[in-house]
């Protein structure tokens, strides 16, 4: 349950390296790249989204960025929430130990589950690193959030209420399903109608519908 508690935590917020200005016009542009990224592998759009990933670490590299280039690549890893990616996760040491980051390198070991100063977090991980269940549900509703983040968090409690209130569990994905059907996002679609199904299992509940629903967005879903 931990890790999948801690694949779930919402993608990293890009801020610039101490040695690059925070508003400058080449972050203000990598960041813009890293977030069609994240749009395109949220919607299932993988060539567009591996394309937008590599011309944001483009940018990054041409700004000597290492601490900006470890945060995408964390990024990259959180957005997976299987933790199947670990060669991202080395490519973002690797940067962060090149850019001597030190928010980066506690994040990582967080992520791996080792030791960590929570000090040294950057947000949001400093305030879901010892978060409880209802904490977690309570920062999904942040409007200061990014949705993918909300819908993230919203996940993460349904997962951990699917055994003591599937009721919850699935009131709480079909929350989550709302913004991600408006942001178009159907990976994001599909992690939410499985917790639905597994919430309406728990409760005895007929899942026919969801079931057909889930191979539906399947099918337009690249195979891995």
């Amino acid at each position: 349950m931990k890790k999948i508690t801690v694949m779930i935590l919402f993608a990293v917020l890009l801020g610039a390296c101490a040695s690059k200005p925070a508003q400058s016009p080449d972050f203000i542009y990598g960041n813009k790249l890293y977030n069609n990224f994240v749009n395109y592998y949220l919607s299932g759009k993988a060539r567009l989204a591996e394309r937008a990933f590599h011309d944001a670490e483009e940018q990054f590299l041409r700004m000597d960025a290492m601490c900006n280039l470890s945060r995408i690549y964390i990024g990259r890893y959180v957005l997976d929430e299987a933790g199947e990616d670990l060669a991202a996760l080395e490519k973002a040491s690797e940067f962060a130990s090149l850019g001597a980051c030190t928010a980066e390198g506690e994040t990582i070991k967080f992520l791996l589950g080792k030791s960590y100063e929570k000090s040294l977090l950057p947000e949001p991980y400093y305030y879901t690193a010892e978060a409880d269940t209802e904490k977690i549900v309570s920062l999904s509703g942040d409007s200061d959030f990014p949705d993918y983040t909300r819908t993230r968090l919203m996940r993460r409690a349904a997962i951990d209420y699917i055994v003591t209130d599937p009721a919850k569990s699935e009131k709480l994905s079909e929350a989550a399903i709302v913004i991600d059907r408006f942001n178009g996002w159907s990976l994001n679609i599909l992690r939410d109608l499985i917790i639905i199904k597994l919430a309406k299992e728990k409760m005895g509940q007929n899942t026919e519908d969801i079931k057909k629903r889930i191979e539906l967005v399947k099918i337009v879903l690249p195979k891995k």
